[in-house]
């Protein structure tokens, strides 16, 4: 089968949509599929690549504001036309592309939630200029995702929570099938043995929404506790150089340890190494890092949000604090710091629980399913 998946990030992106893309269609050339990858690149000319037997495409993409959607759209239409649309059927992942030139098409769509809907972009707290940006363009989202939902041939979702929230802005009656995000369980997998050096790891987006504000808090006030204990912080974004005058002003420096964006396998290596996992986000999808983090047999600290419900049973493979809650977060670090055997315990049985439920061969087979569901419909 011939499957174009259109998305608007792939790796070397950071974001979870990239990862679930990127880990989907590798699983789908394995099987013998053609997989081809539209996906946004830079201000210059789109350009070709081979990815894993993944043929890729990043396609010109202007940030000229306030349309920057309207001048991509072009390219992504002139791409498609040379290749002819010869595909089966186009995979569409998110809302921040335009999709005319998907739909213009007489080429079957799936499309798939990977968290909330735009709509929830109007309570959104802005305090950067990406932000502003991205509230600014809200109403033109929201048009998007409308669009999406009325003209897509099948509909599905990361998690529970992102389908009751579509269902909710759209009033959608029809099937949203849920295909859970997925882990590559072999290579992300617990170490032999673990470090001794005692660290709390974040992997992931620099966004307000992660509540990283609220991660240097309370690494603040694990640390007048244990002030041997390091925070490491893997990835970048739009409040880095925020976070950075935090940790200063909070005289963290020697705790508080900024990475930079990283490669998988060296992601892995901080996975396998580090004592406690904490996700301390606002809202999430269906959330990657975690499910990795999970998935290395590390015990895991999340917010009790959607998505992060649907992963942790608190107490038992995980878990939950309230958002926005720096305190009740590092009582939480404080705890599993203070307590091997109940660590130890929480971070076997979240190994279990990945393996069993959320292996990429598992959502591979969903998604093959309503592939060929789709095609035989269209046939």
């Amino acid at each position: 089968m011939k499957i174009c998946m259109y998305t608007s990030e792939f790796p070397p992106d950071i974001g979870g949509i990239s990862t679930y893309v990127y880990n989907l269609s590798k699983k789908l050339v394995e099987r013998g599929h053609e997989v081809t990858v539209i996906t946004r690149g830079t201000w210059r000319k789109t350009y070709y690549e081979k990815i894993e037997g993944i043929s890729v495409y990043r396609v010109r993409f202007i940030p000229f504001f306030p349309s920057p959607f309207k001048i991509h759209e072009i390219y992504v239409t002139k791409l498609l036309k040379s290749l002819k649309f010869d595909f089966d059927l186009i995979h569409l992942h998110g809302y921040f592309l335009p999709v005319k030139p998907v739909f213009n098409s007489s080429l079957p769509v799936i499309f798939t939630s990977h968290g909330n809907s735009t709509k929830k972009l109007d309570s959104m707290e802005v305090k950067t200029l990406h932000f502003f940006i991205v509230k600014l363009l809200r109403k033109y989202l929201f048009k998007v995702e409308q669009e999406i939902v009325q003209k897509s041939d099948i509909l599905t979702a990361v998690s529970n929570s992102s389908a009751n929230n579509f269902r909710m802005y759209h009033s959608i009656k029809r099937e949203i099938s849920i295909v859970h995000n997925g882990v590559d369980t072999d290579f992300f997998t617990p170490p032999e043995n673990r470090s001794n050096l005692k660290s709390v790891l974040y992997t992931g987006r620099f966004e307000v929404f992660k509540g990283l504000f609220d991660l240097i808090e309370c690494s603040s006030i694990v640390c007048k506790k244990y002030p041997d204990v390091k925070f490491i912080l893997v990835g970048t974004g739009t409040i880095l150089e925020n976070l950075k005058k935090q940790v200063k002003k909070l005289e963290l420096d020697d705790n508080v340890i900024f990475t930079g964006s990283l490669s998988r396998s060296q992601i892995i290596e901080y996975y396998k190494n580090t004592t406690i996992f904490v996700l301390p986000s606002y809202r999430e999808g269906f959330p990657t890092s975690l499910m990795e983090a999970m998935s290395c047999g590390v015990p895991s600290v999340a917010t009790d949000v959607e998505g992060c419900d649907e992963l942790i049973e608190d107490g038992e493979n995980g878990i939950l604090v309230p958002p926005k809650n720096p305190e009740k977060l590092a009582e939480s670090i404080i705890y599993l710091l203070e307590n091997e055997e109940f660590r130890n315990r929480i971070g076997i049985n979240a190994r279990d629980h990945i393996v069993r439920n959320y292996d990429w061969e598992t959502i591979t087979d969903g998604f093959e399913k309503l592939y060929y569901r789709l095609s035989s419909r269209d046939a």
